[in-house]
Parts: structure tokens; sequence; C-alpha cells
């Protein structure tokens, strides 16, 4: 097992690991660059080797001067920090793999239905009241309670726009006035200059009038304003609704606001990076399968943790950071529209300058 091992690390160092990709978490390591540089037909396993932990396989190879390897303080994620290039195990060592076989989880047939999504998500609006003018009279009492699609009702802004556009800008009229009353002025007052100023204190001539201050930005009927300027005014008067539907049972349910969808978040935890995952059970995944998924798709830790608050749902935790291989698998595999997904990364902002961002 040990020549195995060596031949997958070596292979992983030659044909898979990018130095900008560098400092990177032990176990993302393993799992994204080591399992798929495996010799055809092996599987990599520790246990069966003279090493006995990949920890204890990675201070070898730091020992022969092949990698830079960095245990995490204080229970933190281990990470290989460096590659050495001109090591002499590395520059005479030739793969035999030309690229990395990408891992494939094979679960039972039915296990594998349980990680895509079963429901379908539609994006509705419904215009509030100021934006009725842009909709034919006869039809108006139907716009405003009925939920439609962000481009059926845009649709109708177009053509109402038409008449009072001007290549990429719209001509400002009362009507346009009544329907948005801030395209007139979005800017705050702007002070008079400071030699003004002064003369506003000293007493001035009755035929002098003091300066008056400036508005900065206003605007006046027939003035152009960008189209874009009046899309995001339109936006903000539509009320926003979703609609759930359930691929098994066909069963539909709408309810307010926009759907939250799957959150994200790289942070460190009791001095280790980790990941944490939320919104999971609203399309249907089993947490317990999906937490087996990922301790084999990225060799860590995972664990089920109760959110506060009543119907506040479960988070899942991974040990490490996964942000963009979660993405990934939830896009790809699991069919969610990446725009149901947020990611923030905590740990970039943690960086001091002259260190890699992850």
């Amino acid at each position: 097992m040990d020549e195995y091992i060596m031949e997958a690390f070596l292979t992983a160092l030659k044909i898979s690991v990018n130095d900008k990709d560098l400092p990177m978490d032990s176990s993302a390591f393993y799992a994204n660059h080591i399992i798929p540089c495996a010799p055809e037909g092996i599987n990599i396993d520790f246990k069966n080797s003279t090493h006995k932990k990949l920890g204890k396989f990675f201070q070898n190879m730091d020992k022969l001067g092949i990698i830079e390897y960095k245990e995490g303080k204080k229970g933190g994620s281990a990470q290989i920090v460096r590659v050495n290039r001109g090591a002499s195990q590395l520059t005479e060592f030739e793969p035999t793999k030309k690229k990395p076989t990408k891992k494939e989880v094979a679960p039972p047939e039915e296990t594998k239905e349980t990680f895509k999504s079963k429901i379908v998500i539609q994006d509705l609006v419904r215009p509030r009241d100021n934006l009725l003018p842009i909709f034919p009279i006869e039809s108006r009492d139907t716009f405003r309670k009925a939920q439609m699609t962000y481009e059926a009702v845009k649709h109708h802004l177009d053509q109402y726009l038409a008449k009072k556009s001007q290549k990429k800008a719209v001509i400002i009229d009362q009507e346009l006035i009544n329907i948005f009353p801030n395209i007139v002025n979005e800017e705050e007052e702007e002070a008079a200059p400071e030699e003004e100023k002064k003369e506003e204190i000293e007493p001035a001539a009755p035929e002098e009038e003091a300066p008056k201050k400036k508005k900065k930005g206003q605007k006046k009927a027939q003035e152009p304003v960008p189209r874009d300027f009046v899309y995001r005014l339109f936006d903000a008067s539509l009320e926003h609704f979703h609609k759930i539907t359930d691929i098994e049972t066909g069963s539909e349910t709408v309810k307010p606001g926009k759907f939250k969808g799957i959150t994200m978040v790289a942070e460190k935890a009791h001095n280790k990076n980790i990941t944490k995952i939320t919104g999971l059970e609203q399309f249907g995944f089993s947490l317990a399968t999906l937490s087996k998924e990922f301790q084999t798709r990225f060799a860590s830790s995972v664990s089920t943790h109760e959110l506060p608050g009543k119907s506040a749902g479960k988070e899942l935790v991974v040990q490490g950071n996964f942000l963009q291989d979660l993405l990934d698998y939830f896009v790809g595999e699991c069919k969610i529209e990446a725009k149901y997904i947020t990611s923030q990364n905590k740990l970039e902002k943690k960086k001091k300058g002259g260190m890699r961002p992850e």
C-alpha cells in the first residue's frame, strides 16, 4: 500500500496540484488530489500502510523535503504550505496518469435520488398600486391581484417606456414622476462652497441675496435618466413571492418573499476551519445521508446541529473550507440553481497582507 500511496502523492504533485492553490487543508489535498491520482483499480487506505494516518504520511513527506507541512495549532486544520518542485523524488518521477480521475461515489441507486432536489422553485412578483398606470386599463385589476413572473411584468414596463425612451435613457414626464416620485431627486443637499459660507455670515447689501444651498442630482420633467435607474425603481415597487412545487406529488405552495435557499459560511471555530450549511431540508435532502456523502467526498468530519429558534431547522458542519466544492456539488449533482445558493468566506477577512487568498 505504501508504494501506491507514494505514487498517488507524486502524481498529484505533478498533474493536479497548482502552487497558487496553496496553502491547502490536508483533508482537501487528500480528497481532491491524492484519491483522483491513485493508480487505476487501487483504493487508497492509510490504515493498511506503515504510515497508518494521513497526517503521519505528510510529516514523512515534509522530512524528505518534498513538501512543507504545517500542523494546526491547538487542534486547527493541518495544511500543505508549499511544494518543493526541485526535490529529486519529484523531478525524477514520471506519472503514468495524464490527468486525475474524477472520484465517483457509487451509493445504491435509491440513495442517489436523495442527492437531487425534490422541489422546483419559481420566483413570482406582484406590482404595487403605484405601478398600475404602466398596464392596460382593462387588465389592471388582474395585475394587481395576480402573481406573475418578473419577465411578464417587466414586458409591460418596456412597452410603456418605449414612447419615452431616447437610446438608453428615459425622458421624465409628469406621469413618470407620479409613478416613481423618487425619480426627480435621489441625492442629498450639497452645502455651498466655503467662500460662499463666509459671505453668508457677513452683512450683505440690501440688493444682494444670501447664497442658497444647492441640490445635487435633482432632475426635472423633460430631463433624461438612465433606463437602468428606472428598472431599479421598478424592482423596488414589486412584491416578491415564490412557488414551491413538489416533484413527487405535484403539489404547489406559494409563499411571500424571496426564496432563501441554501446558505454556506466558511469560518474559524475552535481554531479550525469549518463550512456551515443551512437550508438543506427544504430541498428534501436527508441530512444523515448527506453527512455520509460529505465524509466520503471530502475525507473530513461532518456534524449536524439544531439551529436556535422554533422550526429553524438544522445545519451541517464540515471541517475545512469547501465552499467552492459544495457549490459545484449542489449545482452540478443536486441540480439546484446557483442563484438559490449564498456563500460567505469569513476566513478571507482574517488573512493578513502577504498571504495568498484561498
